[in-house]
């Protein structure tokens, strides 16, 4: 959901999770990467480990919404904020219900964890503003 032009910020959380027991909230490790959303993106290429928090932070006056290239289920120990198929274009996406969005409210935030290495593109919806997270 965009509002006034802000993109929702949506934190996750890593822990291990088998495919038939839903995916915790929060990091194992303890380890918590932070992506400030407000005129800019700080940092706009995060590093992160595998099984990290990788926390989005609204630090804006209004809600906004964040929309990565949904990686499978698989490749996360933990999520929260994030839901499937938000129906939120992402640019280069081949498939659009192969996303994965959070909204996110003013001072609020939302959470992944990978527990792949890779390289994870998002956009804020509603500015100009995209990121990349390299999970080494």
């Amino acid at each position: 959901m965009v509002l006034g032009g802000i993109v929702l910020l949506v934190t996750v959380g890593c822990a291990g999770a088998s495919a038939s027991a839903p995916v915790p909230e929060s990091s194992r490790t303890g380890m918590v990467t932070e992506v400030k959303i407000g005129e800019v993106l700080t940092p706009k290429v995060s590093n992160a480990k595998t099984d990290d928090e990788v926390r989005w932070i609204n630090a804006t006056n209004s809600p906004v919404h964040i929309v990565l290239k949904k990686p499978m289920s698989a490749l996360l120990s933990c999520l929260k904020g994030f839901v499937p198929n938000e129906g939120f274009e992402f640019v280069g996406s081949p498939d659009p219900n192969s996303l994965l969005g959070a909204t996110v409210n003013t001072n609020e935030h939302a959470s992944l964890c990978f527990s792949h290495s890779g390289i994870y593109e998002y956009k804020v919806k509603g500015t100009e503003l995209e990121g990349t997270v390299m999970v080494k």
